[in-house]
């Protein structure tokens, strides 16, 4: 049971860490909300610093998830069940935050 639970390689532990990671940095930067003095003319993402950083951070540590889950299943051959599902949640915020960045709206 535990060989299919926890991840038996380094790349595997740090990526299970980072998806970890990723969900108390994503839920601080939704709960997070500036009200500005007055609202600009040019809506942008970057308008609210904190809130961006936050994202931006929290689609690293996604990435980082899917790439490092990557590796130690292809290279290290890990076969965690936690590992794998490192790499589902790292591949979708990749995506997702790839496609909202190369997307306009």
């Amino acid at each position: 049971m535990k060989r299919w639970v926890f991840p038996a390689t380094s790349q595997g532990r740090l990526s299970v860490l980072a998806a970890a990671l990723f969900f108390p940095v994503f839920f601080l930067a939704q709960a997070i909300v500036i009200i500005p003095d007055e609202i600009p003319d040019r809506p942008s993402f970057f308008n609210e610093p904190v809130t961006a950083s936050l994202m931006i951070l929290a689609w690293l540590l996604g990435t980082t998830t899917a790439v490092l889950g990557l590796f130690a299943v292809v290279k290290r051959r890990e076969r965690a069940a936690t590992v794998f599902l490192a790499v589902l949640l790292g591949l979708f915020v990749f995506l997702f935050g790839a496609g909202e960045a190369l997307v306009p709206h």
